[in-house]
């Protein structure tokens, strides 16, 4: 039983930021963000020979996305100056934000819940948007996914969820993404480090 002094430290440390905490990137977890909601369920960016058109999970169907179905989030298309036909699938394919799973098979109760539950598609400036969900309805996830469109044609993804926790012992921080369970008491030295370039566990 921790006393009264123990207590107040355990509760400090646990609200300090860990040393090796991430840097808030997305409106998620940096409230500094500004950013403005997409009047449609599509935003299309242009940056030098790329175009990209990045949608919510609604359906939509316009010239640079025709017949695009409900719940196939994320990057949708994809094209170059030199190829303008769209890398993905029409319609079904992109760079997609699915499942939530927290490895046990109560994934079966909802498989996708993120293309069903409400996204609000964010912009950020001319080569940045985000892809914002509140809490879902079965696995209680808060998350925003932020795609960047950089000069060079790469598209950098960053996605942060709500829960991030700390094991103070081991110097660990792991995200929470759902109904995950964990163990306590994990020591300074886990034994799921000791496993070499091979997969095999060292020490048994």
């Amino acid at each position: 039983m921790l006393g009264a002094s123990s207590t107040l430290v355990l509760a400090a440390l646990l609200a300090a930021p860990h040393p090796h905490a991430a840097e808030g990137v997305t409106s998620l977890t940096n409230k500094a963000v500004v950013y403005r909601v997409a009047k449609e369920h599509f935003v299309k960016i242009q940056r030098g020979p790329l175009t990209a058109v990045f949608v919510d999970n609604n359906a939509v169907d316009v010239p640079d996305l025709p017949k695009h179905r409900v719940g196939y989030n994320g990057l949708a298309s994809l094209t170059h100056t030199q190829r303008s036909e769209n890398l993905f699938v029409p319609g079904i394919a992109g760079l997609n934000y699915e499942h939530i799973h927290d490895g046990t098979l109560a994934v079966a109760q909802e498989k996708f819940e993120p293309r069903k539950a409400p996204m609000e598609l964010r912009i950020i400036d001319e080569f940045t948007v985000e892809l914002y969900q509140p809490p879902t309805h079965n696995w209680k996830l808060e998350s925003c996914g932020r795609y960047r469109v950089l000069e060079d044609g790469t598209i950098e993804y960053t996605f942060e969820i709500s829960d991030v926790r700390a094991s103070l012992g081991a110097g660990f921080i792991y995200p929470i993404a759902g109904n995950s369970v964990t163990m306590p008491g994990l020591p300074g030295n886990p034994r799921a480090l000791d496993v070499d370039e091979k997969g095999n566990i060292l020490g048994l």
